[in-house]
């Protein structure tokens, strides 16, 4: 293996199949995913907002790497398709006031 993101690159590898996102968090301003994947080891991506603009830190894992740990994210997450959560939040403020 010449480096890592040669073996990302390689689509023979197994890592698609067996990676995985451990957890998200968000800290000071940023929110960073944390990943693990048999064959390749463990890392994150980290997504920062600066001037209005978003950059990705990805540990030079490239683009379908993050696009692969957003989508494992997006499918872990319930989807607030009514926007009940949205309205139970907005309902919650006006008592609140």
């Amino acid at each position: 293996m010449a480096n890592l993101r040669d073996f990302i690159a390689d689509k023979s590898e197994p890592w698609t199949d067996t990676l995985k996102l451990s957890r998200v968090q968000v800290e000071r301003g940023s929110v960073v995913f944390h990943w693990l994947a048999k064959g390749v080891g463990f890392g994150t991506a980290t997504f920062t907002k600066s001037n209005g603009a978003w950059f990705c830190d990805t540990e030079t894992l490239g683009e379908e790497f993050v696009q692969q740990l957003l989508v494992l994210w997006l499918k872990s997450c319930t989807l607030d398709v009514a926007g009940e959560v949205a309205n139970t939040i907005d309902a919650m403020r006006e008592e609140a006031e």
